[in-house]
C-alpha cells in the first residue's frame, strides 16, 4: 500500500506557529469571542438556557474588553476580576466573605459608553443560596469616580443613581435604583441611555446565612443608537441611608417588561 506524503518538519513547525496551536491551546484569551452564526464579537457566555444574552451590543465591562474592578472586600479565591472574565458557569466569581458593609465593587469601563442594559449573574451552579437578594446601581461618567468607604457617599465621589430601571427577568421588585429579587441566579435590567465610564453595584442583601453572595459575572451593554438618550444626572446625591435593604416595603408595584 502507497505510505501518504509526509510533511516536511520544518514546514509543519511553520504552520503550527501561523495557526497559534504551538505548545497552547488555540485562542487568545485576549481577543474577544466570535458568533460563528452571525460573525458578531460575543458579549456573553451562555445562560442557564444554552442561549446568549445578546451579541449585537458590546459588554463593556468584560475583562475581554479592558474593563476593570474594585471592590471594598473580596474574599480570598474570589476575586472582583473573576465577576468580569467571561466564565459564567461554575461557582466561582466575586465573594465578599458577608461583609454588607464593604459589599461594593465599582465596575470601570476603558472608556466612556453609551449604555442600556445591565445582566447580572449570581450563586449559579448553588443552587439554594449565594445569590444577591437585594442591590442597587449607580453610574458615574467621571474619571474621578472612586470607590466610596464603606456605605457612605460624598459629593466628591461623582457618583449618579439610575433611577428608570426596568426589569427583563420575572420576579423582580424595582424601586428607584434599589432590585430586590426572590434569589434568581440571572437578573437583566434595562434603563435609558446614559453616558458612563464606570458602574458601582451596592448589594444589600443575599440568601445564604452569612449574607455573602457569589456575583458570577456582571455585564453592561452597550445601547442601540436608535433609542433615546435618557436625561444626564447632573445634581449630586449627598448622602443616602443604607438602613433600609430588604423586604421591599408594601405596595410596591411591579416593573417588568418582556424580554
Amino acid at each position: 500500500m502507497a505510505r501518504k506524503p509526509m510533511i516536511p518538519t520544518l514546514l509543519l513547525t511553520s504552520l503550527l506557529l501561523l495557526s497559534g496551536h504551538a505548545g497552547e491551546a488555540a485562542g487568545d484569551d485576549a481577543e474577544p469571542l466570535v458568533d460563528p452564526e452571525t460573525g458578531l464579537p460575543i458579549t456573553s457566555r451562555p445562560t442557564a438556557y444554552g442561549r446568549y444574552l445578546n451579541s449585537k451590543f458590546l459588554n463593556v465591562a468584560s475583562s475581554h474588553n479592558g474593563g476593570k474592578t474594585q471592590a471594598g472586600h473580596a474574599q480570598e479565591g474570589f476575586s472582583a476580576a473573576s465577576s468580569i472574565d467571561g466564565v459564567t458557569t461554575g461557582e466561582f466569581g466575586w465573594a465578599y466573605h458577608g461583609r454588607l458593609d464593604k459589599a461594593i465593587c465599582m465596575y470601570t469601563f476603558q472608556k466612556s459608553y453609551r449604555v442600556s442594559q445591565i445582566r447580572l449573574l449570581s450563586g449559579v451552579s448553588r443552587f439554594t443560596d449565594h445569590h444577591v437578594t437585594a442591590f442597587q446601581l449607580w453610574y458615574a461618567n467621571n474619571t474621578a469616580a472612586m470607590l466610596p468607604p464603606s456605605v457612605h457617599w460624598f459629593p466628591h465621589y461623582h457618583w449618579h443613581p439610575i433611577m428608570d430601571l426596568q426589569s427583563v427577568t420575572l420576579d423582580t421588585v424595582v424601586v428607584g435604583n434599589r432590585v430586590f429579587t426572590n434569589g434568581e441566579e440571572e437578573i437583566v435590567l434595562r434603563f435609558s441611555p446614559l453616558f458612563a465610564s464606570t458602574i458601582l453595584l451596592k448589594i444589600d442583601a443575599a440568601d445564604s446565612p452569612s449574607s455573602n453572595a457569589v456575583v458570577t459575572e456582571f455585564e453592561v451593554f452597550t445601547a442601540d443608537p436608535s433609542e433615546v438618550s435618557g436625561p444626564q444626572s447632573t445634581k449630586v446625591i449627598e448622602y443616602v441611608d443604607h438602613s433600609w435593604v430588604s423586604p421591599p416595603p408594601k405596595n410596591v408595584m411591579w416593573r417588568a417588561v418582556d424580554a
